[in-house]
């Protein structure tokens, strides 16, 4: 029989969650955004960024001028509508600075740099405006806007950052569980067993030294599946070392004429995995 060579490599990247709209990137959950997301995010943000423009509007005439409508109806219109654009910038620019742009440090310092670049991207955003339309901007008026954008976007995505975790979890048990079974099932595996008894039955009066490793590689197996069954997570290293019992109970077997070659994996040994899932 001839030699039988496997190579197992492990790879996090591209397992994805068509339910939840989640992929398994960078040793973590991320939601998978979509074109139709996009569309329908930025029509909220458009429909949204009207009605702040009109109380914002009525609310600065309110307080300058005693009366939320000094003009008549079609030139607040105008107005509105010259006061939307630089606003709804405002909203995409924050938009994608709090949401895309993702940093591995603590929330507060994530919070420090989105406040800076949104700051900057107001500042350069009015220079355009002064610029090409030859009026002053109200610097005020757009900074206090810009901060409450800025606020309001980082809180909606605090929020959903939330949502994501606590779906992220819920996958995590779902997986946990069918996982779980699955080890169940193998653990009262009657063939599996029944095999393994039978291969032992005829080693023993041929080769009782091999005799004596199957059952100590077939303890150390069912052992694994009795003491890690009912955990959440386990080393890559013990993990590893529970495959490297099956594969030689399958060398004794088929008397050294299969082989798996497990490489690259020493850098993972100290990551966490769900049991049973290589």
């Amino acid at each position: 029989m001839g030699s039988i060579k496997l190579k197992i490599e492990i790879k996090c990247e591209g397992i994805e969650n068509k339910w939840l709209n989640l992929r398994h990137k960078g040793g973590k959950f991320v939601e998978v955004t979509t074109f139709k997301r996009y569309i329908k995010t930025f029509g909220i943000m458009a429909g949204v960024t009207v009605i702040y423009v009109i109380f914002f509007l009525f609310f600065y005439f309110w307080m300058m001028y005693d009366t939320p409508m000094p003009n008549p109806p079609m030139v607040m219109v105008v107005i509105i509508a010259k006061n939307f654009c630089p606003i709804f910038t405002l909203v995409v620019i924050n938009y994608f600075i709090v949401y895309h742009f993702r940093l591995s440090t603590p929330h507060w310092v994530k919070f420090l740099i989105d406040f800076i670049l949104s700051v900057a991207a107001l500042i350069c955003v009015d220079l355009f405006i002064t610029f090409t339309s030859h009026r002053p901007v109200e610097w005020a008026g757009t900074f206090f806007s810009d901060i409450i954008i800025f606020i309001a976007m980082e809180n909606l995505y605090s929020e959903k950052k939330s949502r994501m975790a606590l779906r992220t979890q819920a996958m995590t048990r779902h997986e946990l569980m069918h996982y779980k079974y699955e080890a169940l099932k193998a653990q009262f595996d009657p063939h599996f067993l029944f095999n393994s008894l039978n291969i032992l039955y005829s080693f023993i009066p041929v080769n009782p030294v091999k005799s004596q490793q199957y059952v100590l590689k077939l303890s150390q197996i069912y052992r694994y599946i009795l003491d890690k069954g009912d955990k959440n997570e386990v080393t890559v290293r013990e993990e590893i070392n529970f495959i490297q019992s099956y594969i030689e109970i399958l060398c004794i077997r088929y008397n050294d004429s299969f082989k798996v070659d497990i490489h690259n994996i020493e850098p993972y040994y100290d990551r966490k995995i769900i049991p049973f899932t290589l």
